[in-house]
């Protein structure tokens, strides 16, 4: 939801120019009408659905050296489709294993030598992890659609878990254990639960209202960089807002699930680039902490989200998790 945000802001004066005095309440509409139906149009965006009747991904990955990789890639990038669907049809449809006896003359067209010991294979049934981590929260089951990304992210959207979708890349998929992912699945049903795209959706349309129906008449006090000030402030506050939601979604995770220590090495894995190696980074740079505080970035540093997980003594006994949160991520800001 913050990115929409911020992208109707930025749209924000071509509706003045057209709607003059009902532009914020146009725009404010909109973005509500999106965030009602974000759920629906994530589900739309992704490459696979998962359901009951098809709860299982399988994830093939094969190992290039950097130098082979740079040369495949650069030959038979947009044959990436054509391959996966030639493998699936020489191995899942005809109820065969995928293995270099199935896959090395469908590679060997590639200029790929297969070689068993390149070649991994991992079957994950993203249905059951999913249904398990939403009967421990009492919910509903959301839609689930994958991503066929690299990159490791798992993010909940829509306004309720019976319109909220799951979603959930092959990245992700690829470097965690299914406890792990079970964690993470957790965290992201706390957003579902807590209604938390919805909250910051009102939290934003809020600030936009006031901005231009209260602040408005002073926002331009000294000069037109007042205005920038103003909204590089308060879009930094709505930001930092959503850290306590993100902080809550650990706790949650942490309560329900009973894994603090597993969703700590899940996001370790996730967030490896941004740790490492941090003990260089402290105390040459000792603006290091404080600066990944005041990123505009609703999640809280990964090294704090890891440390609060390590720390938690019997998560399941701690009633207000939203309120824990607020205290932690002050706490936090404050020691950086």
């Amino acid at each position: 939801m913050l990115p929409l945000y911020i992208a109707l802001t930025a749209i924000t004066f071509l509706f003045f120019w057209i709607f003059v005095e009902y532009a914020p309440l146009i725009v404010v509409g909109l973005g509500f009408m999106l965030s009602l139906f974000s759920g629906k149009i994530v589900a739309k965006s992704g490459n696979w659905k998962i359901t009951e009747d098809q709860p299982e991904i399988l994830l093939l990955q094969y190992y290039f050296s950097p130098e082979k990789f740079k040369e495949f890639r650069k030959k038979y990038a947009q044959n990436i489709f054509e391959i996966r669907k030639r493998i699936y049809e020489a191995s899942i449809a005809v109820g065969r294993p995928i293995d270099c006896e199935t896959a090395s003359g469908i590679f060997s067209a590639y200029g790929i030598d297969c070689k068993l010991e390149n070649l991994s294979v991992k079957k994950v049934n993203l249905f059951q992890i999913v249904k398990k981590a939403a009967d421990k929260f009492g919910l509903s089951m959301p839609e689930i659609v994958v991503v066929n990304s690299i990159v490791p992210n798992a993010a909940a959207a829509g306004p309720s878990p019976g319109l909220g979708t799951i979603m959930v890349t092959t990245g992700i998929m690829t470097q965690l254990e299914e406890d792990e992912l079970l964690s993470v699945i957790g965290h992201e049903m706390s957003h579902l639960k807590a209604h938390d795209p919805l909250v910051l959706a009102s939290l934003s349309n809020a600030e936009f209202l006031l901005r231009f129906y209260v602040f408005w008449p002073y926002l331009f006090y000294f000069g037109f960089l007042s205005f920038w000030i103003y909204f590089l402030l308060a879009t930094g506050l709505i930001f930092f807002f959503g850290k306590f939601l993100e902080s809550r979604a650990d706790i949650d995770s942490a309560k329900m699930i009973g894994q603090p220590k597993v969703l700590a090495e899940a996001l370790r894995k996730i967030a490896f680039r941004r740790l490492f190696p941090l003990y260089k980074r402290e105390p040459a740079f000792q603006g290091y902490r404080r600066s990944e505080w005041l990123r505009f970035d609703p999640h809280p540093p990964a090294y704090f989200r890891i440390a609060q997980l390590e720390s938690l003594q019997e998560p399941e006994k701690i009633e207000h998790t939203f309120f824990k949160s607020i205290k932690e991520n002050l706490k936090g800001f404050l020691r950086a």
